[in-house]
């Protein structure tokens, strides 16, 4: 199972480790504004002039619950 998760990989040189440091701090910064761009483009649609309609869209259920996941995965990405 470990061999699956860290896909065949069993490198823990001090070179390997500082990359591997910097890939997820880039993934981190990368992925954290991205991961609540949803939920703040879903605000700029509710807030925008006329928005009343959006809130009975049927696409309105879609949108939060793949913006709850995004940020569920940002937090634990971030922890």
């Amino acid at each position: 199972m470990y061999l699956a998760m860290t896909l065949g990989s069993a490198n823990v040189s001090p070179r390997a480790l500082a990359i591997d440091e910097r890939v997820g701090w880039l993934v981190t910064l990368i992925g954290v504004p991205s991961a609540f761009s949803p939920a703040w483009l879903c605000r700029i649609h509710l807030r925008s002039i006329k928005a009343n309609p959006w809130w009975s869209s049927p696409l309105m259920p879609v949108v939060f619950i793949f913006s709850a996941m995004v940020s569920g995965i940002a937090a634990v990405m971030l922890l």
